[in-house]
């Protein structure tokens, strides 16, 4: 009955995380092809089904050349692909047909009548890297549940009762973990590799331990079960994590660091509340209902840095059309006047004048005697310089005059013999 339940409820959660994203992506902004589009989408679609890695490389606990090394991996090892992070190192989320070996506390595994198999005594139990619970042994994102049986490698301290040691064990083939994606190469032959992969899965022993039957009285009492006891810190955890969920989604726009925050602290209650307590069951439960709320933060996050990026890419293509309609202006942007100079003698003093587009524009000279004018009549060229005399109107007692422009730098950009 408890686990049609939790199959209900979780049905309910993935039905509205469903709803919430596909009400997110209608409104989200259109592409060039007039369909919504997140770098997560594209990135999901590209990923290869199967990788091989191309050196010696670690499987991690997390998306980070931080995360701790769950295995070390040998090159050609056969890996299905899952996920792919972001970032400047990106790394594929994967798993192995052998399984990982994993870390799990004995208080959540139980003895089988199996040489070397255990049974998980309860649903999400935690796979860790390391031995304990140290804040970077993250555990793995994929979690045992009770229909797991798993292969035992080694036990931390065999002096200690089972429930009270560290085991280490074969995780199932579905466990997860991430390579660096600069480490692996694509499969291209998939029928080939979904074999070897099938082949490759781990088969558990079958061998029955030999333990001698101890005969049961018929009017022997059946033990009675202790309460299993919480610890008080674990119920006060809760409460902050509750405390923290609330405020986190008191915000519509709650940040992927801000729900990562509340995560790790019901996390931090599951390491304190044993299996089949309610301080557990409800804390199971909180984190169903963050996965919606990190779900639709994720998406909003992927669609912000698109429209970001797509306005740095308007920003950009807007600067290359100013430079180039600067460059089609009479000045190109550099000049202060361009045309054909000519000359004209007003007054029995010679005067220079710049055309453009059959009218004079201004009058140069040279006060530094820097360049004779006289080489220049004729040519199309461009003017630097300073302006000595503003250009003034026409009026009805004078006539218009044009600015004066004393020319530092003259640059030369074609000749003819004919004024234009």
């Amino acid at each position: 009955m408890q686990n049609n339940m939790q199959t209900w409820a979780l049905r309910g959660v993935l039905g509205s995380l469903l709803v919430v994203a596909s009400s997110v992506a209608t409104a989200a902004p259109q592409g060039a092809t007039g369909t919504p589009a997140t770098a997560k989408a594209a990135t999901q679609n590209s990923l290869p089904t199967y990788v091989r890695t191309t050196v010696k490389t670690a499987a991690r606990n997390f998306q980070d050349r931080q995360g701790l090394p769950v295995q070390e991996l040998p090159v050609g090892t056969l890996l299905r692909v899952h996920e792919r992070s972001l970032g400047k190192y990106a790394f594929y989320e994967v798993s192995a047909a052998a399984g990982m070996p994993v870390w799990v506390y004995g208080q959540y595994l139980e003895s089988t009548d199996v040489e070397n198999v255990l049974r998980v005594a309860g649903n999400h139990v935690n796979q860790r890297p390391r031995p304990n619970t140290d804040q970077g042994s993250t555990p793995l994102r994929t979690r045992l549940m009770a229909t797991d049986r798993v292969q035992v490698i080694q036990r931390q301290d065999l002096n200690k009762p089972l429930e009270e040691d560290w085991v280490q064990v074969w995780g199932p083939a579905r466990t997860r973990v991430w390579v660096e994606v600069a480490s692996t190469a694509p499969v291209t032959d998939l029928a080939a590799a979904a074999v070897e992969f099938q082949k490759g899965m781990r088969t558990l022993p079958k061998t029955k331990a030999k333990v001698p039957a101890k005969p049961t009285p018929a009017n022997a009492e059946k033990p009675k079960v202790a309460p299993i006891k919480v610890r008080p810190e674990a119920t006060k955890s809760l409460r902050y994590a509750d405390h923290l969920f609330a405020q986190a989604i008191a915000d519509e726009n709650a940040t992927v660091e801000q729900l990562a925050n509340v995560e790790q602290a019901y996390h931090r209650v599951l390491d304190m509340a044993p299996a089949g307590t309610t301080v557990r069951e409800l804390t199971i439960q909180q984190l169903e209902k963050l996965k919606v709320h990190q779900g639709v933060a994720n998406l909003r996050l992927e669609l912000a840095e698109a429209k970001e990026r797509k306005a740095e890419r308007g920003r950009e293509i807007a600067q290359e059309q100013a430079q180039k309609d600067l460059r089609n202006t009479v000045t190109w942007g550099r000049f202060v006047a361009r045309g054909w100079v000519e000359s004209e003698v007003v007054d029995g003093n010679k005067h220079y004048f710049v055309r453009w587009d059959g009218e004079r524009k201004v009058e140069i000279a040279c006060a530094s005697g820097r360049y004779n004018m006289d080489m220049f009549v004729g040519y199309q060229v461009g003017l630097q310089g300073q302006t000595r005399r503003a250009a003034t109107p026409m009026t009805l007692e004078t006539p218009a005059v044009l600015s004066l422009i004393d020319a530092s730098r003259i640059e030369v950009i074609a000749g003819s013999g004919t004024f234009r």
